[in-house]
C-alpha cells in the first residue's frame, strides 16, 4: 500500500463511537455542571468541543452529530442557567455548534475520500498481485555484472520449483544455465545495459524435479542512482508452446516421411509397370506384324494397344507425383497453354460453369508442355466438380508477381479461382496427398500429380479456401527470359532418313521380358542382337552394375560405341551420362517406331 494514502497514526488512536460518544457526553455534563455550580468560565463546555471535528475521521454521521448535539445542549444550558450572557449567549452556542458541524463534514470528507482513495488502491493492488502470481511469469531484479538475482518472486517456485530465498545466492542462476545460454544471457545483459532499452532471449532449463522447462526471459534496465546498476525483467514459461512446435515438426517429419515413401514406392511401382508396358507393346507390334490385315485377331491385338497406352497414361502421373517423368523442357508461353487447354476443357466442364481466361503478354516459363496441360486440366476440372452442379464461374488467370521473402526472382503464375463451395482446414491440409478425394468416385491422383510436376519445375502452391466462399489455387513458377524467334529456329530438324538396318546390337536390361521384346523387335528390323546374359564373362559383369555404371564401363574401351539408353524414368536424370559421346535415349514405354527414330537418329551422328 502506498505510504501518502495510509492512515495518519492520530486518526487510528481516535476510540470508536461506542467508547468515544459514552465519555463525550459525560464530560460534556460535568463541564456543564462544574460551569454552573462553581461559576467557572463558559470556555470550558468549549474544550470539550475542540476533538468533535476530529471525530469526522473515524465516527459515522449519527454518532458524530449525536455528540454535536450534546456539545450544544451543554452550552445552551450554561449560557441560560449560568452567565452565559442570555440570548447572546444563546446565539454565540447556535453559531459555535454551527461551526463544529461544518468543521466535521469538511474533515468527514477528506477523511471518506482517503480512505476511498487507499480501497481502491489495496483493491487494484490486490488484483494485480492475482493476476501476476497465477501466469507462469517471474519478475526479478538482479546485478548483471554478478549474474545475481536481489529479488525473485514467488512464482519461482510453482515455475521451477525453487524456494524464492535460494535463488538469491551468488551462482544460482549461472549454475542453471547451458554454457551457450549463459554466454547469450551475458550478452544481452550487457546490450541493455549499454543502450537502456530492453532485450529478450530464449533458453532450456531444468526445474527442480529435473524436468525440461523453456524460459524466455526479458530484462530492462532499472534506473537507481543510489546503488549499483540494476536490471529488473521477468521469466516467462514457454514449455507449453516449445511442445507444441515440437509435435508439430515431428508431425510434419512423420507426414514427410509418409510422402517420401508413398513417392519410392509410387517410382518402383511405376518403374515396374512400365517394363510390363514395354514387353506387352512390342509383343503387340510384333503380333501385328505377323497377322495378315484381314485377319480378325488384329482388332484384339490393336485393343490390347490401346489398353497398354491407358495404363501407360497411369504411370506417367505416378512418375508426374514422384517428379521422376520424362519430361520435354522448353521455353514456353504460359497463356498460349492456357489457351489450348481452355479450348479442349470448354465442353467437358459442367454446363453451369462460365470460364473466364485472363492472359498475360510475358508469361514465359521453361516447362514440359504436356504436364504443363495436364496441370491446368485437373485443377479447372477441380473447380468445376466444386460447383456442384450449381451456376458458377471458373476464373483462370495467367501472369506475373513480384518476388516475396521466399522467392529469388519474379515469378510467373497461373491461378484457377472458383465460387463454389469451398472447403474446410483438414481437406486443405489433405488435399495434395495421393488417393484424397473429395468425390463419390475418383482416383484422388489429380492434384498430387498437380503437386509433382509443379515441383519438379521448381515451382510452389498456395491455396486459399474456406467453407462456402470458394477455392483459389495459385501456381508459381520461375520466369523465363522469351526465346529468340528466328525464322531458322521455327523449323523442324529434318530426321536424318533410315539407312538400312545393319550392325550387332547389345541389349542390357534387368527386366528378361524387355530384353525379349527389344530382341524380337531389333532382329525383325535386320540387326543381330546380343543380350546382357549371353555367356560371354564380360557381359555377366556388365549386366551386373546399374545403368550409369555400365554404361561407363562401356565407354572405358569403347568410347565411340552408340548407346541408347532406355527407362521409365526422366530424361533429366541421365543428363550427366547423355553429355558424353553418342548417348540417346527413349522413355518406356515405347513403340516400335519410337525405338526405330532413336536408332536411325543415334546412327546418323
Amino acid at each position: 500500500m502506498s505510504s501518502s494514502l495510509a492512515e495518519p497514526r492520530w486518526i487510528r488512536a481516535v476510540p470508536r463511537p461506542e467508547v468515544g460518544l459514552p465519555a463525550l457526553v459525560a464530560a460534556a455534563a460535568a463541564a456543564t455542571v462544574l460551569t454552573i455550580e462553581l461559576g467557572l468560565p463558559a470556555g470550558l463546555a468549549a474544550v470539550v468541543a475542540v476533538p468533535v471535528p476530529l471525530l469526522g475521521a473515524r465516527w459515522g454521521r449519527a454518532p458524530s452529530y449525536a455528540a454535536i448535539g450534546c456539545i450544544f445542549a451543554a452550552g445552551l444550558a450554561i449560557a441560560l442557567l449560568g452567565d452565559g450572557g442570555g440570548a447572546r449567549g444563546v446565539q454565540r452556542v447556535a453559531i459555535q455548534s454551527g461551526a463544529l458541524a461544518l468543521m466535521w463534514e469538511v474533515v468527514h470528507s477528506a477523511s471518506h475520500g482517503r480512505r476511498r482513495a487507499t480501497h481502491a488502491l489495496s483493491a487494484s493492488e490486490a488484483r494485480y498481485r492475482q493476476l501476476i502470481e497465477t501466469l507462469n511469469v517471474v519478475p526479478f531484479e538482479l546485478d548483471p555484472k554478478r549474474g545475481r538475482f536481489s529479488y525473485v518472486g514467488p512464482q519461482i517456485e510453482r515455475v521451477l520449483g525453487h524456494d524464492p530465498e535460494s535463488c538469491l545466492a551468488d551462482g544460482f542462476w549461472a549454475e542453471r544455465l547451458h554454457l551457450t545460454d549463459r554466454d547469450e544471457a551475458a550478452a544481452a545483459y550487457d546490450a541493455a545495459m549499454a543502450s537502456g532499452t530492453g532485450r529478450d532471449f530464449e533458453f532450456c532449463t531444468r526445474n527442480a524435479s529435473g524436468d525440461t522447462v523453456w524460459i524466455h526471459e526479458i530484462v530492462l534496465p532499472a534506473p537507481d542512482d543510489s546503488g549499483p546498476p540494476r536490471l529488473r525483467g521477468v521469466l516467462v514459461d514457454v514449455t507449453a508452446r516449445h511442445e507444441v512446435e515440437a509435435a508439430r515438426q515431428e508431425l510434419e517429419a512423420r507426414d514427410a516421411q509418409k510422402l517420401a515413401s508413398l513417392e519410392l514406392l509410387a517410382g518402383s511401382v511405376a518403374h515396374d509397370f512400365n517394363n510390363l508396358l514395354t514387353a506387352i507393346l512390342g509383343n503387340a507390334a510384333v503380333l501385328l506384324d505377323q497377322l495378315p490385315e484381314p485377319h480378325p485377331g488384329r482388332e484384339r491385338v490393336e485393343d490390347v494397344v490401346v489398353a497398354a497406352r491407358r495404363g501407360a497414361e497411369l504411370t506417367r502421373q505416378m512418375l508426374a507425383y514422384t517428379g521422376r517423368a520424362s519430361r520435354e523442357i522448353q521455353t514456353r508461353d504460359l497463356s498460349e497453354i492456357v489457351r489450348e487447354t481452355a479450348q479442349l476443357l470448354a465442353s467437358g466442364i459442367s454446363k453451369s460453369a462460365r470460364l473466364e481466361v485472363e492472359h498475360s503478354p510475358h508469361a514465359w516459363v521453361r516447362a514440359d508442355a504436356g504436364q504443363l496441360h495436364q496441370v491446368v486440366m485437373n485443377l479447372v476440372m477441380n473447380a468445376s466438380d466444386a460447383l456442384e452442379g450449381e451456376e458458377g464461374t471458373i476464373r483462370v488467370r495467367v501472369g506475373t508477381e513480384e518476388p516475396g521473402e521466399r522467392d529469388g526472382g519474379t515469378r510467373t503464375f497461373l491461378e484457377v479461382e472458383d465460387d463454389g463451395v469451398g472447403m474446410a482446414p483438414d481437406a486443405v491440409r489433405g488435399m495434395f496427398d495421393p488417393f484424397f478425394t473429395t468425390k463419390v468416385q475418383g482416383r484422388g491422383l489429380g492434384l498430387a500429380v498437380v503437386q509433382g510436376i509443379v515441383r519438379a519445375h521448381g515451382g510452389d502452391i498456395d491455396v486459399r479456401t474456406a467453407p462456402g466462399e470458394g477455392t483459389a489455387i495459385r501456381v508459381r513458377l520461375p520466369l523465363a527470359t522469351e526465346p529468340v524467334h528466328e525464322e531458322a529456329a521455327q523449323k523442324p530438324r529434318p530426321r536424318p532418313v533410315p539407312r538400312a538396318a545393319e550392325g550387332c546390337i547389345l541389349v542390357a536390361d534387368d527386366e528378361p521380358q524387355v530384353r525379349n521384346v527389344l530382341r524380337m523387335l531389333l532382329e525383325s528390323s535386320g540387326y543381330e542382337v546380343l543380350e546382357a546374359d549371353d555367356g560371354v564373362e564380360a557381359l555377366n559383369v556388365v549386366r551386373r552394375l546399374s545403368g550409369a555404371e555400365t554404361l561407363r564401363t562401356l565407354r572405358a574401351f569403347r568410347p565411340d560405341l552408340p548407346v541408347l539408353l532406355t527407362s521409365g524414368y526422366a530424361e533429366e536424370e541421365f543428363s550427366e551420362l547423355r553429355a558424353h559421346g553418342r548417348v540417346g535415349f527413349l522413355g518406356k514405354p515405347f513403340r516400335r517406331r519410337d525405338l526405330s527414330e532413336r536408332l536411325a537418329d543415334l546412327l546418323a551422328t
